[in-house]
């Protein structure tokens, strides 16, 4: 029950979101990525069944840019991924403490 309202009511809003800030001819710059950032993580897979982590650190390539990011899964394994293969949650609008709360239980 969880997953299928996951899937069909949060990811379809962040989709409808964002086609209707391209309508609309509003698209602005993504946010940089910062470490504890909760993201899915995107794969070769449907949506919903997107691995979640938080990033744990970014990697500077050679050339001083930021790239991709280290990104610690909820079984405490990490992941290296690009950047552009790393998509934040919508947290910012949440308070601190509910932030605080969603991450524990993502690592716990």
């Amino acid at each position: 029950m969880f997953w299928k309202t996951w899937r069909d009511e949060y990811l379809l809003s962040l989709r409808e979101r964002t086609a209707n800030k391209l309508r609309s001819g509003r698209i602005q710059s993504k946010t940089p990525a910062k470490v504890g950032d909760i993201v899915l993580i995107k794969e070769n897979l449907p949506r919903g069944s997107w691995k979640i982590g938080r990033i744990c650190q970014l990697v500077v390539s050679r050339d001083g840019q930021i790239r991709s990011g280290k990104v610690m899964l909820p079984n405490k394994k990490t992941l290296n991924r690009a950047l552009n293969m790393l998509y934040p949650i919508e947290c910012e609008e949440l308070d601190e403490g509910l932030k605080t709360q969603i991450r524990k239980r993502i690592l716990s």
